[in-house]
C-alpha cells in the first residue's frame, strides 16, 4: 500500500468567519444603497443573500479549506485578480464545494464557488483560469444583481427565499437538499448561464488574456462540457475479483438481482437524486455556440502560457478532488457510487487505503441500513439510467443479506489487519466491520491505532458511536 500517493479529507473548517462576516456586511450596504427607494422586496433577497453564504462556508463538510486544491486554485485566483484591477481584492473570494456537480457558481456580491466535481475534470491551469474568469465576468457585468432585480423574477425570488429559509432549518440530509436548492436560487450564475453566456466567455478571455493564460484551453472547456455526462474514468470493474475473498468467496446468485424492476417504482430514487450531470447539461445550453465563439475570438489575444505553476500542482490539485469526490459520495449518503467511485480510482490506484477503508466503512454502514429497513434511502436500484457496469455492481450490493453484507464488507478488509495505522478511513473500516463481527478484540485494537494516529479525522464522530 505504501506506494499509492498519500490523501488525507480535506478538512470543513472556516479560516475566519469574522473576515467573512465583514465582508459581507460591507457588500450587502453597497448593494442596498444602490437599489432605488421602495426595493424592500429586493433588500430581503440581498440580505437573505449574505446569510446563506455564510451558512454554506461555516457549515461542517460543506466547504474545503487548507488542502491542495484549495492552494492550487487560490493562486490562479490571485494572477487573475492582480493581472484585473477592476476587481477588488477584497471584496471578492473563492470556495472550493464538496459539491459532486461539474458546476460553479458566482452570488453575485463577490463570492464565487468551484465544486469538485469541476475542478477533477479540468485539465490544466489554463482551463483552471478560465472557469474562474468566466464567473469573474458574471460579477463585473453584474448579472446576478440584475436577474435578482428584475421586476418579472422578484415575486418569484421572494418564494424562493422562504423555501431556502425552511431547508437551513433542516437537519436531515441538510447538505445535499441545500445542493438541490442551489440550482434555483436567484443569486447563483450557473442558473442564468442560458441568457448571458457568449457575452460571459467574450470576457472572460479579455480577464484570463490579461493574466498571461492561453486563451486557446477556454474552447477545449467547453468541449470538455459536452461529454460531462460520461463518467470521468470508464474502466469495467470486475466485480467478482473486487469482492472475491478466500475466507468468503464470491457466488454467482449474487450478480443477478431479483428486483430488478423496482426502480421505476420507487418514488424516491438516490439515482435520481444524485443525477448532477443531467443537471449541468440543462444549465449550460447552447455549448456549440459557445465554442463557436470563443474560436472566433482567439486571433484577438496572445498565445498566453498553459500554466503558471509547476503541473505538479494541477496534479496535485485533480487527485485531491478524485479522493475528496468519492468522500462527497459518502458523506451524502450515495453509497452506490461512493462504492463504484473507489473501484475505478483502484485501477489507478491498487489497493490504496483509503478506497479499502471507505469501501468497508460503507459495506459496514449498509448492513445497519439493512437491520433498519433503510437500505433503499442510501442504494438504489438497477436501472436503464446507469451504465451495464454501474448496474452490476447495484445488483450485486441490492442482493446480498444482512449476513452477506457482513460478511462481505468484513472479508473485504480484513486481509489488511495490522495496516490500520496507513489511513484514517482504513482504522474506521476494519474498527466498524470488526464490531458488526463482534470481534472485540481485534475492534479495540483498531479503535486504539485510530485515535492514536488520527484522532481528529474525518470519521471520529462516527468512531465514537462504536461500540
Amino acid at each position: 500500500m505504501s506506494q499509492n500517493p498519500a490523501y488525507s479529507p480535506s478538512q470543513s473548517q472556516l479560516p475566519s468567519k469574522k473576515q467573512l462576516e465583514d465582508r459581507l456586511e460591507l457588500q450587502l450596504e453597497k448593494d442596498i444603497t444602490a437599489l432605488p427607494s421602495g426595493s424592500k422586496r429586493v433588500k430581503d433577497i440581498y440580505e437573505n443573500r449574505a446569510e446563506y453564504i455564510l451558512l454554506m462556508a461555516s457549515k461542517e463538510d460543506e466547504y474545503i479549506f487548507n488542502s491542495p486544491a484549495n492552494q492550487y486554485i487560490n493562486t490562479v485566483f490571485e494572477i487573475l485578480l492582480k493581472a484585473n484591477p477592476q476587481f477588488n481584492s477584497e471584496q471578492v473570494a473563492l470556495y472550493l464545494s464538496r459539491n459532486m456537480a461539474p458546476n460553479m457558481s458566482s452570488f453575485g456580491e463577490g463570492t464565487i464557488v468551484l465544486n469538485i466535481g469541476l475542478l477533477r475534470r479540468l485539465e490544466n491551469e489554463s482551463q483552471v483560469a478560465f472557469v474562474l474568469a468566466h464567473e469573474l465576468a458574471h460579477l463585473q457585468l453584474n448579472h446576478i444583481n440584475q436577474e435578482i432585480i428584475a421586476p418579472s423574477k422578484v415575486k418569484a425570488n421572494i418564494a424562493m427565499q422562504k423555501e431556502i429559509e425552511r431547508i437551513t432549518k433542516l437537519n436531515y440530509k441538510h447538505n445535499e437538499t441545500g445542493q438541490q436548492l442551489l440550482s434555483g436560487t436567484p443569486y447563483n450564475s450557473s442558473r442564468h448561464s442560458n441568457i448571458h453566456e457568449v457575452e460571459t466567455d467574450d470576457l472572460a478571455l479579455e480577464i484570463m488574456a490579461n493574466a498571461g493564460y492561453a486563451v486557446k484551453e477556454a474552447p477545449k472547456v467547453i468541449e470538455n462540457f459536452k461529454t460531462i455526462n460520461e463518467p470521468k474514468y470508464k474502466a469495467n470493474i470486475n466485480i467478482r475479483n473486487a469482492f472475491n475473498r478466500e475466507l468468503y468467496p464470491f457466488k454467482e446468485e449474487w450478480k443477478h438481482e431479483k428486483n430488478n424492476l423496482a426502480a421505476f417504482f420507487e418514488k424516491e430514487s438516490v439515482g435520481k437524486l444524485f443525477n448532477y450531470d443531467e443537471k449541468f447539461l440543462f444549465t449550460h445550453p447552447n455549448l456549440d455556440e459557445r465554442q463557436t465563439n470563443l474560436n472566433s475570438k482567439l486571433g484577438n489575444f496572445e498565445a498566453g502560457k498553459i500554466a503558471q505553476q509547476p503541473q505538479q500542482n494541477h496534479d496535485a490539485a485533480v487527485q485531491q478532488a478524485d479522493f475528496d469526490f468519492v468522500l462527497s459520495n459518502y458523506q451524502y449518503g450515495n453509497y452506490g457510487q461512493t462504492i463504484y467511485q473507489s473501484l475505478q480510482l483502484q485501477e489507478l490506484y491498487p489497493e490504496h487505503p483509503f478506497l479499502t477503508g471507505i469501501i468497508g466503512a460503507t459495506m459496514g454502514e449498509m448492513v445497519e441500513l439493512i437491520d433498519d429497513h433503510e437500505l433503499g434511502k442510501y442504494l438504489p436500484h438497477s436501472s436503464p439510467e446507469f451504465s451495464d457496469n454501474y448496474n452490476e455492481l447495484l445488483s450485486f450490493l441490492n442482493n446480498l443479506s444482512m449476513k452477506d453484507m457482513m460478511e462481505v464488507g468484513y472479508n473485504y478488509v480484513r486481509i489488511y489487519q495490522g495496516q490500520a495505522a496507513e489511513n484514517a478511513a482504513l482504522a474506521y473500516g476494519l474498527t466498524l466491520t470488526t464490531s458488526i463481527k463482534e470481534k472485540k478484540n481485534e475492534r479495540d485494537t483498531n479503535k486504539n491505532i485510530y485515535y492514536k494516529n488520527y484522532p481528529d479525522a474525518y470519521f471520529t464522530k462516527k468512531m465514537r458511536t462504536i461500540r
